[in-house]
């Protein structure tokens, strides 16, 4: 019988689990609340919210798995215990595939919004498409192994297939999952090397958005541990360090494709937040809004005879998460902008002479 006292490899495992589960928890929570705060949540925000319920259910099946015996020698197990390990690994692979479908797609709609380029968009298509079709294939494999289901922890109930199925299923998962981790990792300095903001700006964000390394770390030191699926003595032990790195890489996963969306609630912070104030120049313009300054060129009669107005960035708050990571800033230029520039001179008696024009 499984010890109830939790130690070792066991007790890792299980402490990792639950400072990830908790963590992700409060992340998650976070983006909502800031996200429907500023009445913004979009895409990328529900395939983040439906990944980290799945990433939450892998947890807590892991955490359950660690009070039967996950992680423990095989001679602190009894029969009973192995079934019941055997049950919450198969578990564990569903929604941990699951999970990561939904995650990496979340992070790939994100910054498909920020691609200026036809083979940017098309690229990132391609990991999206990649990360759906090796998640749902590894499912599918794992759902369809034994015959019935409840043989995969009962092998008595019926028939399964050779266990290398899982293993190469696990090789190919892995080398996917790696390859779309490098991919969404590199793509912000891509993507945002094309925008114009300032340089330091630019890397302090793209070294935020490719925190994803540390997920591909924790993949390709799972590649490791794989033919524990082979194993045929202390299988709970052995196969727990597999576990414990997916669960790494699901938890880093979900903590970097949420962090971008937390900076209107981190600005809102008075400590974090900055404010790029303009007050001794008065709006011309009584419209909500727009927002239009005199500039400082004076003319004959010293009159303000040239102004320059622009639409406010209110429609910002709808858009997407990495959009507003980047506003807010004076040295950004977005895509979408509409400037309106008027000039003339103003005597005494009004406007002798008009001229305006939009770009």
């Amino acid at each position: 019988m499984a010890s109830s006292t939790l130690e070792g490899q066991c007790l890792i495992l299980f402490a990792v689990t639950m400072f990830f589960c908790i963590l992700c928890f409060i992340m998650i929570t976070l983006r909502c609340f800031t996200r429907i705060s500023i009445r913004g949540f979009g895409s990328d925000d529900w395939l983040m919210l439906i990944g980290t319920v799945f990433g939450i259910m892998t947890f807590i099946t892991v955490l359950c798995g660690c009070k039967t015996g996950l992680g423990q020698h095989d001679y602190d197990l009894s029969g009973d215990d192995y079934s019941k390990i055997k049950r919450a690994l198969m578990t564990f692979q569903v929604l941990y595939c699951a999970s990561l479908i939904f995650i990496k797609s979340s992070i790939c709609v994100a910054l498909i919004r920020l691609v200026v380029t036809r083979r940017l968009l098309y690229t990132l298509y391609a990991i999206l498409a990649l990360s759906a079709s090796y998640g749902f294939i590894a499912m599918m494999t794992v759902l369809l192994q034994c015959r019935p289901l409840r043989a995969t922890w009962e092998p008595s109930a019926g028939t399964c297939s050779n266990q290398g199925i899982i293993v190469h299923i696990s090789y190919f998962v892995t080398a996917c999952s790696i390859t779309t981790d490098l991919a969404c990792a590199v793509m912000p300095f891509v993507i945002l090397w094309k925008l114009q903001m300032r340089r330091r700006l630019k890397f302090t964000v793209a070294a935020m958005l490719s925190l994803g390394f540390l997920a591909s770390a924790a993949t390709i030191v799972r590649i490791k541990y794989l033919d524990s699926y082979f194993a045929t003595e202390d299988l709970a032990f052995k196969v727990s360090n597999v576990v414990l790195w997916s669960i790494i890489e699901t938890g880093i996963a979900i903590i970097v494709g949420s962090i971008p969306s937390l900076k209107p609630l981190v600005k809102s912070i008075p400590f974090f937040g900055s404010h790029h104030s303009q007050p001794d120049r008065k709006s011309l313009n009584p419209l909500d809004d727009y927002q239009s300054f005199a500039l400082r060129s004076v003319g004959r009669h010293g009159h303000h005879k040239t102004r320059i107005s622009g639409k406010a960035s209110k429609d910002l708050e709808e858009d997407d998460s990495m959009k507003n990571m980047l506003t807010d800033d004076p040295d950004i230029i977005l895509v979408r902008s509409e400037v309106q520039v008027e000039e003339g001179a103003r005597p005494a008696t009004g406007y002798k002479s008009f001229k305006s024009f939009t770009f």
